[in-house]
C-alpha cells in the first residue's frame, strides 16, 4: 500500500506550523491535520484540516505525531485519538527530525518525538517517546531523557543530565551537568539550574530557586502513568527512530 505520509494531531497548537515547515524541508508528506477542540487553528495549509471522525481508513493507518508544547496535553491528545480508533487499532507514531538539526549518530529518539529546526543533540544521549525538542536548543552528551519531556527554544542542557517523565525546560534555561530534573517539574524561562530539581516543582531564577511545589506539571497539566489514563503504553522509550523508518508503509 502506498504511504500517505504522517497524521498531525492537532491544528490547535501553534507548533503545528513549525512541523509543517519541517515536513516541507524534509520532504515528508502530510496525510492530514486533525482539528483541535480549542476553536483555534494554526495550520499553514487549511486544505489538510479534518475532524477526527472524517479521517479515512487509509489516513488512520498513517503514523501520528502531536506538536504540542504542553506535555500533559500531548498525552491526552493520544488518548482521544485512541478513543476514535478503538482498542483494536492503536496508532503508530512518527518521529520527525528537522534536516537543519544536528543529531549525533549515537543518540536515540523514541517514537512520536519532534526535533525542530536548529537543534543540536550530543553523543550517546537517549530520549524517550513523545518528546518535543524545540528550535535551537542545545542538548549535551549522555543525557537520559524520559517520555513526554518538552525542551523549549534556546534551552541548553549540559552533559550527563537526567530529565524525568513529563518535565518541561522553558526557553533559554540552562541545566548544569549531572543535574536531575524531576518528573512533571518546570524549569522557568532563563533559569540556571545548578542542582537537582524535585518532581512536581517549579524553579526559576539564576541560580534557580524553588517557586512552587506540588504542581501537576507545566500549566498544572501533568503527565500521568498510562494506566491511570486508561492508555496503552505508547512508544519505545529507548528505541531509535528516524523519519524514513517512521514513515515506512504498514505491512
Amino acid at each position: 500500500m502506498k504511504n500517505q505520509g504522517i497524521l498531525i494531531l492537532s491544528a490547535g497548537s501553534p507548533l503545528v506550523a513549525d512541523l509543517e515547515e519541517t515536513c516541507a524541508r524534509a520532504r515528508i508528506p502530510i496525510a492530514a491535520i486533525i482539528r483541535g477542540d480549542t476553536g483555534k487553528e494554526f495550520a499553514l495549509d487549511p486544505s489538510l484540516l479534518l475532524d477526527a471522525q472524517e479521517l479515512t481508513d487509509v489516513q488512520l493507518r498513517s503514523p501520528v505525531i502531536t506538536p504540542m508544547m504542553t506535555s500533559g496535553l500531548r498525552q491526552r491528545a493520544y488518548r482521544r485519538l485512541s478513543a476514535v480508533l478503538g482498542a483494536e487499532r492503536m496508532p503508530r507514531f512518527a518521529t520527525v527530525i528537522d534536516p537543519t538539526s544536528i543529531v549525533a549518530r549515537s543518540a536515540s529518539l523514541g517514537e512520536g518525538s519532534y526535533v525542530n529546526a536548529g537543534v543540536v543533540i550530543g553523543a550517546a544521549s537517549e530520549f524517550g517517546a513523545h518528546c518535543v525538542l524545540n528550535r535551537g536548543c542545545v542538548l549535551g552528551h549522555h543525557l537520559e531523557v524520559a517520555d513526554y519531556v518538552t525542551i523549549a527554544p534556546g534551552a541548553v542542557v549540559q552533559g550527563d543530565v537526567v530529565i524525568e517523565r513529563g518535565a518541561t525546560i522553558c526557553s533559554n534555561a540552562t541545566i548544569n551537568e549531572y543535574a536531575r530534573i524531576g518528573a512533571n517539574s518546570v524549569v522557568g524561562m532563563g533559569s540556571v539550574v545548578m542542582k537537582d530539581v524535585p518532581p512536581n516543582t517549579v524553579v526559576w531564577g539564576n541560580p534557580a530557586k524553588v517557586m512552587k511545589t506540588g504542581v501537576a506539571g507545566y500549566k498544572d497539566i501533568g503527565v500521568l502513568p498510562d494506566a491511570q489514563l486508561n492508555l496503552l503504553s505508547f512508544g519505545k522509550p529507548r528505541g531509535a527512530s528516524l523519519p524514513a523508518a517512521a514513515l515506512a508503509p504498514r505491512q
